[in-house]
């Protein structure tokens, strides 16, 4: 399928023409389904959306990066948020960031770790699926959001629950890991599901040592694929605390 810039351009000012947000994107994400069907290199995709709009006029330009934006992640082009990061509105650079496909890992990663990068970005960037969750991100998470009298550890835990390494979530939330006393403190701990399905060793043993309590909501992700696991705890070490297996 061939599409020129010509084209390209036409349909893009005419979604831009659409006040109803819902119906915009509706023309904007086909245009960008459209780019990637027609099996481009990147560097031609790049100029294609480049020259959607070469100099938004004054006032518009964040409403139309938002737009390009939305184009450049249906149509698959990695890496292409990378530019709007130190963009002066605050919209254009949670949109560059969010959901997949916009950034590179190693692009999320040194946007986090840069000096150069607001502290409002590194927010936006805790949430980025790209910002790989290794050790060297977590250490500057905690730097960042652990100390001084305003700690946000939800943000450091946001970052844990994406570890990829059983050995790494263990030393951060082990026995004398940073993040056990919050471990310990909490009622409700998002991301639970996701960690029973990846490091079910794990989350038992935060169980046997009494951080957390048994709640079906996890459980039953670990009982999916290794019952015996749940029933050893529950049945012969009598592990039954919250709402367990027993009920």
């Amino acid at each position: 399928m061939s599409l020129s810039p010509d084209a390209a351009k036409t349909r893009f000012r005419e979604a831009l023409a659409l006040l109803n947000y819902n119906e915009r994107c509706h023309q904007l994400a086909p245009l960008g389904h459209d780019i990637r069907e027609a099996g481009l290199p990147a560097q031609r995709v790049e100029a294609l959306l480049d020259g959607l709009v070469e100099t938004p006029d004054a006032g518009a330009e964040a409403f139309v990066e938002q737009s390009r934006l939305i184009i450049a992640r249906a149509a698959g082009c990695v890496g292409y948020a990378k530019r709007f990061l130190d963009h002066p509105s605050q919209c254009v650079r949670f949109a560059a960031v969010r959901g997949k496909g916009l950034l590179q890992p190693e692009e999320a990663k040194a946007a986090f770790l840069s000096g150069d990068s607001s502290i409002k970005l590194k927010k936006f960037l805790v949430r980025c699926p790209s910002l790989p969750a290794d050790e060297e991100v977590l250490e500057h998470a905690w730097q960042l959001f652990a100390s001084g009298t305003k700690k946000d550890l939800d943000r450091v835990w946001e970052l844990i629950v994406r570890v990829e390494q059983s050995e790494l979530l263990e030393q951060w939330t082990g026995p004398g890991g940073r993040m056990r006393e919050w471990l310990d403190d909490e009622k409700r701990i998002p991301g639970l599901p996701a960690l029973a399905r990846r490091f079910p060793h794990v989350i038992m043993q935060w169980v046997a040592s009494g951080a957390i309590p048994f709640s079906w909501y996890w459980a039953k992700e670990i009982l999916a694929f290794d019952p015996m696991l749940v029933l050893q705890k529950v049945i012969i070490e009598g592990l039954d605390d919250g709402a367990g297996p027993k009920r």
